[in-house]
């Protein structure tokens, strides 16, 4: 165990910084906490240690980038489309607020 520990194979604040960094394109920040939490057994004091040195996501960036990929048009979307945009987001962790929020914008003005 000392000689796998010595090369940094068993260094959990990594695992944590690296399932953050790596996770957040795809999910939002509160939903990868509670997978490292629950299924990797991280500690509550080292996920939020790492939160801190870490920059904060820009969650409404990746609602947006996520709607585009998708081909979202706010005039030409029907409601079972919009619902299963929503739902997608939603399994990924966004907040119900900022995906209706983005949504509503128009995509194309956008930065």
């Amino acid at each position: 165990m000392a000689y796998v520990k010595s090369f940094g194979y068993l260094d959990d604040e990594r695992y944590v910084r690296n399932y953050l960094e790596n996770g957040g394109r795809r999910k939002s920040r509160s939903l990868l906490t509670q997978e490292l939490r629950y299924r990797a057994g991280a500690s509550e004091e080292l996920i939020q240690k790492v939160c801190g040195e870490l920059e904060p996501a820009d969650e409404r960036a990746l609602i947006r980038e996520f709607l585009e990929k998708k081909g979202y048009d706010r005039e030409a979307c029907d409601e079972k489309q919009k619902r299963r945009l929503l739902s997608a987001l939603q399994r990924r962790g966004f907040r119900m607020g900022d995906v209706l929020s983005v949504m509503g914008e128009d995509i194309q003005d956008m930065p």
